[in-house]
């Protein structure tokens, strides 16, 4: 992700690997989905980022980056989640420039419409 009109790795959840909808800080000053750390957390007493345990389980609505993400889908009309990238096979490049796959990112436009395009990654 990034570039002009992409997506910041902080718009991701790490726990689920989606945009974040609802995204709350815990203790430790990371943040994660709403739903994803209220289900860690349920089972957990410690942070999913550094494994150390938290002081308490208390979130605090991450509102910076919810009007962050915000923004970014009204200027750009884009809906990713992780889960719509898909590599397809084996690798079509590979130099010190990294190994580039073929791939497909379905990409969600606002009012439920969806487009499939083919990308390097």
């Amino acid at each position: 992700a990034g570039g002009a009109t992409g997506a910041l790795p902080s718009f991701f959840c790490t726990i689920t690997d989606e945009l974040m909808q609802d995204p709350v800080c815990t203790a430790d000053g990371h943040t994660y989905e709403r739903a994803a750390i209220e289900e860690w957390l349920a089972g957990h007493d410690t942070s999913p980022a550094t494994g150390v345990q938290l002081p308490n389980k208390n979130l605090t609505p991450n509102r910076a980056l919810r009007n962050s993400i915000d923004e970014w889908q009204e200027t750009y009309g884009m809906h990713l989640r992780r889960a719509d990238i898909a590599i397809e096979g084996r690798p079509i490049a590979a130099g010190s420039f990294k190994t580039v796959y073929k791939g497909s990112l379905r990409v969600h436009a606002p009012g439920g419409a969806s487009k499939t395009v083919v990308v390097a990654v």
